[in-house]
């Protein structure tokens, strides 16, 4: 799998209306993928993402405003065929949500971001993931697999007490 690092402005970073994450809602429907580019189909995708209390998309968006963006974990973007200069979310539409969420805060007067901050929301350091190459054709569902399936082992009371 290969996964070349790049600078994208946020305006260009598409959130996955077909996300597995909202597979079990009642008012998900699946979106044709030629059509995610659409603002309509942002606008639900988010909205999605920020009514579910199960995503605790607020909460993020809160962590991201107080302690910053970190870039621990990378958020992974695919081309996006149906427009050119556009990508997909593959892991990360949560934060990317939160990120968005918050620049509208800040375009309606709901918060005051410093301009490092703006800077650093706006123009996001991501993982390129080009699905168009032969070695990363199920590269997207292993990402998502390893992410989500298998995930980061829990550390037990002992160890998170020990390092608080």
């Amino acid at each position: 799998m290969k996964l070349n690092p790049i600078k994208i402005c946020i305006d260009n970073i598409l959130l996955d209306p077909n996300n597995y994450r909202f597979h079990d809602l009642r008012s998900w429907k699946k979106v044709n993928s030629s059509r995610f580019h659409e603002p309509k189909i942002q606008e639900g995708t988010a909205k999605l993402l920020r009514d579910a209390v199960e995503f605790e998309l607020s909460a993020l968006k809160d962590s991201i405003r107080t302690n910053g963006f970190v870039q621990l974990e990378q958020i992974v973007v695919r081309p996006y065929e149906a427009a050119e200069g556009y990508y997909v979310v593959v892991e990360g539409n949560r934060r990317i949500a939160a990120i968005k969420w918050l620049l509208e805060d800040q375009e309606s007067g709901v918060v005051t971001l410093e301009q490092h901050e703006i800077d650093e929301f706006t123009n996001l350091n991501v993982l390129l993931l080009d699905t168009n190459e032969a070695e990363n054709i199920n590269a997207t569902e292993v990402i998502m697999a390893i992410r989500h399936v298998s995930g980061i082992k829990a550390w037990g009371a002992y160890q998170q007490a020990r390092l608080i």
